[in-house]
């Protein structure tokens, strides 16, 4: 029988010197598909974008500034860094609201 063989991954890497940034100010929708498609992590680096797909919203982009989280050119920082890792965790105060506001609007409606 042959000795096991063991061999290294290597799962971690030194942050770069200098990290991809994009602005967002003027992002075009055209432009935003191609940083979704081309560099996925700085796309979802993006607050507007990740806090959109967090609460499962569409991310748009607009021309001026507004104050709804799910827009790309609102008044968050215009230079935003490329996070190299992600995470789409749910408080459980999300779910508890969700299974309350349901159960509100069933007894709403049969009573």
């Amino acid at each position: 029988m042959d000795a096991p063989k063991f061999f290294t991954v290597p799962t971690f890497a030194p942050k770069p010197s200098n990290p991809k940034q994009v602005c967002t100010d003027g992002l075009s929708p055209k432009n935003l598909a191609v940083l979704k498609k081309s560099d996925p992590f700085l796309y979802y680096s993006i607050p507007a974008v990740r806090e959109a797909r967090l609460h499962l919203k569409e991310v748009h982009v607009l021309e001026h500034s507004s104050n709804s989280p799910s827009q790309v050119n609102s008044a968050q920082p215009c230079n935003v860094t490329r996070k190299s890792r992600l995470s789409f965790e749910c408080h459980p105060d999300l779910l508890i609201e969700d299974e309350i506001n349901a159960f509100f609007a069933i007894t709403h409606l049969e009573g």
